[in-house]
């Protein structure tokens, strides 16, 4: 019995250990693969104050080179300015300041089904969060060495900022 044991854990530490090791890694180089293409896709929206369907779908393409799902969310935050009047009409010399938010379904919907292109004002926000929807190799290696469910989120990235130019 104790050699049987014995045997198992070093089955268990010649290969298995090595394997999660190098899955981890992969799982790593994958975050910071989907962290740079985020940040050059958000940064391009940045500059240019648009999205098209072109930038998106090789966005896509990139992120589905790492041989994971992914789900991805993007937040446009738009400033409203609106003046500030009494019950008489007059000017109140004030103004309210509120944002309207428009997620990534009606901002896919232009790009795709309208005009090829969602334009951001200057000022504006944008947010884009990646995260993978399909379990990693590592996730699973490591769900049947514990015998227990582990969180699929393994890669993850938020990035945004606001736009600094119109260029359409």
């Amino acid at each position: 019995m104790n050699r049987l044991i014995a045997a198992f854990l070093a089955v268990l530490l010649m290969f298995y250990t090595p394997i999660l090791y190098f899955a981890q890694k992969q799982d790593a180089i994958t975050q910071s693969y989907v962290s740079q293409e985020t940040t050059k896709l958000v940064n391009a929206i940045k500059n240019n104050g648009y999205l098209t369907d072109s930038m998106y779908d090789a966005y896509l393409d990139k992120l589905d080179n790492t041989g994971n799902l992914y789900q991805v969310k993007i937040v446009h935050e738009h400033e409203i300015v609106a003046p500030i009047y009494d019950e008489a009409g007059d000017f109140q010399n004030d103004v309210s300041i509120h944002y309207t938010n428009v997620y990534e379904e009606d901002i896919l919907k232009e790009i795709y089904e309208k005009s090829g292109m969602y334009t951001f004002d200057q000022e504006d926000y944008i947010t884009v969060k990646v995260n993978n929807r399909t379990k990693t190799y590592a996730s699973k290696l490591q769900q049947l060495l514990f015998q227990r469910d582990i969180p699929g989120d393994q890669i993850f990235f938020t990035y945004g900022g606001m736009i600094r130019d119109e260029n359409y």
